[in-house]
Order: C-alpha cells, then structure tokens, then sequence
C-alpha cells in the first residue's frame, strides 16, 4: 500500500489506534496481520515470495543452530540473489524484493557468524522481515536491532509519538511538496532528451537530485515515524548526503542501510583495504558495479554504478596527495555534489542513449532565447518557478526541524507549530498535484 494513498491515510491511523488498546502480549500478532495485509494490497503473488523467503531464511538459521549449516547459507544465498536477478531479468520484480532479500540474507549470515541467535519463533521471524512501514523501501534493518524491539513492544512516551508524527509529516512535506512537484519538470526534460538544450537539462538534472533525495528520504521520514509511533527505533538512512565533502563521505550519508550492508557482507569477506591499493580499488569498484545491478539490470545503473566506483577510486588516489586538504570545505561539498548530479543523469535516464544526449545538450542554447525555450519546454512558467525556488530555501531548514523526540520535549509547543504548518503545506501541495492529475509511487519502490 502506497504511503501517499488515502487508504493508508486512513488504515494507519487505526493500526495504531489498535495497538495501544489491545494488551501488550498480542500487539505483535496486530502488527504481523497488518503488514502482510499492507503487503496482499499491492500483489497476492508477490507475498508468497515473501513467505517462502521468509520461510527458508527462519529454516536455515535453525539449522545453523542445530550443525554447521554452511550448505544452507549457501542455498540462501543463492535462492534470495537469484530471486532478485530473476526478477529484473523478466522486468517484473514484486515491490521492495531487494530490500527484504538484503534483510533475510543479513540474518542468515549473521546467525551464521554468531552476531545473532537463529530466531526460535516463526512468527515473530515474519514480522520482522515484514513490519510494515519498512518493508518495500527500507531502510534495511539488521536482525540485532529490530527483533528485540519486537519482543518487546512497550510502545512509546507522548514525546517519541509526538516525534513519530512530526517526523511523517516532514516526509510527506518532502514527498508531495518537493519531490512530486519536481518530477513535472524532470520529466519533460527527460522523457523528450533530443529536444532540451543546456539551460533545460542542467536544470532537470539539478531538480531531479533534489527529487530523489526528497522521494527516498521522504518515504524513509515516513517509516522511521510510523515505527517511532509504535516504540521501534528504526536506523537513520539519510544524513544530508549532499554536504558531503568527498564522493566517500557521500555514501556514508546517502543510503546508510545498503551501504553499510554491502560494506559488511561483500566489501570486508572480499578483504576490504587490507590488501594493499589495488585491491582496495578493485574491491571498492565491485561493490558499486553490485549497487548498480541492485537497482536493476539496465545498462544505465550499471554505468551509474561504475562511475561511482571510478570517482570513490579517483578519491583515494587524490587523498594520497594534499591537494584536498587544502581545499576551503564549500568548494570541496560543491564540487562532490556536480559529481553526483552527473552521476544522476545515468540513473534517471531511460538508456545510455538519452543519457548521452542530455550530456550533449550541456553546451547548447546559454542565451537569453535558450533560457526562454527551457522554460516553455519544462513548463515553467513565473508561478512554476517562484513555487521551485521558494521549495530548495525551504528544504535545508526543513532538515533542520528537530525530530529527535529527546529535544520534542523541551519546546512541545514550538513543535506543534512546525508540524500545523508542515501540514498545512503539504495539504495544499496535494491538492496542488491531484489538480494537475500527477503525483507518483516513489521511487524506490521498484527496487
């Protein structure tokens, strides 16, 4: 189910409700129906693949526990990749596959390491790899974090609620406000690439890294608010990745669950930096080619992959000299977030082919005739453009709310203020998209 629909709108609200009426022993059995409810409502065949992954992944830590198990690991492995792999090939995957793959295989493995114990409730296994509000986006929850708070489901104080709800509504904000809103623009650009020129297209590409951003991170704002309402403590995703100060320092901030996943469970057993500068580089080049392939087997992911893995090498082979260092830190940031806004072009465009025409286009039509047709391309017309500008000043004090709910309490007031006028945006904002028939599922969702 779609956070941006109504039917969640409405179906949340009374999930929660729910929760804290009933004893605490059953709000596990509440949540547990209630995701795979929210789940059956996008496909019913898409959750027998959940439930049979969920199934093999629960045997396998069992009988890790019972013997060695290495033969198990390795067939889950290979069912939970190839149910992926297979799944891009035919271009049909089932909404958030990648992410509850990466979730069942991160405790597999670390059953299998001994980080974790093998999970002796079946059911209580379920609603960990499909607790609802994280489920079909993320952010990829390890089992030592989730499943104790899921044991033991206390609920949370007025405060951490307060935080929970505030934290949605900056998601919303984000989703419907911003990235919504921008993907108009986006995709006239991108949908007709042989007919922008420069002002259009570094425009778009401007605009979508601001969409992706506010898409991804709006729906992990969502989730991480939904969890905190119940009394579960989500990991952070996001940690404004486009401050960072190098193409490495963007990863640690741009997507944490999956990059720390591919960190711990491919870059480090492939031997990490320990053997020497090659075989960083050559390692480090794996691990993003893989990111690429996790986003799906276009050739444009693949490239969008490798040119993050040529840039993270470029990086360490720069941060062998001084040159960085001497760097005033804005030129450092500006230049790391052009890099990604390149990068991005792979990722948004529809082939290699669209790609290299709206790089080609980079050069073309910078005068007063060439910025009047960007505009009547993107449809932007002074209202549109007042309404995009007026969104980029506010986002950077938008992530500055505070949503922590240890620092809800000291202002509470000051905080209900932020999330009326959050609200109130936001609601306009909606109403802004149904009026022009658009709005969309997010992003990430496909992955």
């Amino acid at each position: 189910m779609n956070f941006i629909s109504l039917e969640y709108l409405l179906i949340s609200p009374i999930v929660c409700i729910l929760f804290y009426s009933i004893p605490q022993k059953y709000r596990w059995v509440l949540l547990l129906c209630s995701s795979y409810f929210f789940y059956l409502y996008w496909n019913q065949w898409s959750v027998m693949l959940l439930f049979g992954m969920t199934m093999l992944t629960f045997w396998t830590g069992r009988k890790i526990t019972k013997s060695n198990g290495r033969g198990c690991v390795i067939l889950s492995v290979i069912i939970c990749v190839g149910s992926i792999v297979v799944s891009r090939a035919i271009n049909m995957p089932p909404v958030g596959i990648s992410f509850y793959a990466f979730q069942t295989l991160s405790y597999v493995i670390d059953v299998y390491r001994g980080r974790v114990k093998a999970e002796k409730n079946f059911l209580f296994y379920m609603l960990h790899i499909s607790f609802f509000p994280q489920l079909v986006a993320g952010p990829i929850e390890r089992s030592e974090n989730l499943l104790p708070q899921l044991h033991h489901m206390r609920g949370a104080g007025k405060d951490m609620v307060l935080s929970g709800m505030q934290r949605i509504l900056r998601g919303f904000f984000k989703k419907i406000v911003i990235a919504d809103f921008f993907a108009i623009f986006v995709d006239a650009v991108y949908e007709n690439p042989a007919v922008g020129n420069g002002p259009a297209s570094v425009f778009a590409t401007i605009l979508f890294s601001v969409q992706i951003y506010c898409d991804f991170s709006g729906y992990t704002d969502i989730a991480v608010g939904t969890a905190r309402i119940l009394g579960i403590r989500l990991m952070e995703n996001f940690d404004r990745p486009y401050c960072a100060r190098d193409i490495q320092d963007f990863w640690r901030r741009w997507h944490i669950s999956l990059t720390s996943w591919f960190q711990d469970y491919v870059y480090i057993p492939l031997g990490g930096n320990r053997g020497g500068f090659l075989r960083t580089c050559v390692n480090s080049m794996v691990i993003f080619l893989l990111s690429g392939i996790w986003h799906g087997t276009a050739l444009t992911y693949l490239a969008w992959g490798g040119l993050h893995g040529f840039l993270i090498i470029a990086d360490r082979v720069i941060k062998k000299t001084n040159f960085k260092a001497n760097l005033p830190l804005y030129i450092s940031q500006t230049t790391t977030y052009l890099l990604v806004c390149f990068t991005w072009i792979f990722f948004r465009a529809r082939t290699i082919g669209d790609a290299g025409l709206i790089i080609k286009s980079f050069t073309a039509g910078w005068n007063l005739d060439g910025l009047q047709q960007a505009g009547s391309l993107m449809g932007l017309s002074e209202q549109n453009l007042v309404h995009v500008l007026l969104c980029l000043m506010t986002l950077p004090v938008l992530e500055r709310i505070p949503v922590e709910y240890e620092r809800i309490r000291k202002n509470f007031l000051g905080n209900l203020q932020w999330m009326f006028l959050i609200f109130v945006l936001t609601a306009l904002g909606w109403l802004d998209l149904f009026s022009r028939n658009a709005g969309s599922s997010f992003i990430y969702f496909q992955f």
